[in-house]
């Protein structure tokens, strides 16, 4: 099964209370330990649960933020996500 795609713009729509609301809740908990249950790779979903619990959001949305604001100097560059 693919990762579910609600729980990760619900993720990264940092600015978005309800939508917040949702991925941090009781039901996307449910959600993707039923997806990590049935999935055949299981890194991506343990990642997301990893991304929730540890409330990560923000600061993986901050990481894109300062690796496109570095890309205005470069052509490329490499965003540490080490915490994550």
């Amino acid at each position: 099964m693919p990762i579910p795609k609600s729980g990760i713009l619900d993720a990264l729509s940092i600015t978005d209370i309800p939508a917040q609301t949702r991925f941090y809740g009781r039901a996307m908990a449910i959600d993707l330990n039923d997806y990590l249950r049935d999935a055949v790779d299981k890194e991506p979903i343990k990642r997301l649960i990893e991304l929730k619990e540890n409330h990560l959001a923000m600061r993986v949305n901050r990481s894109a933020e300062l690796g496109k604001i570095a890309l205005s100097d470069d052509e490329q560059v490499n965003v540490p996500l080490d915490y994550f």
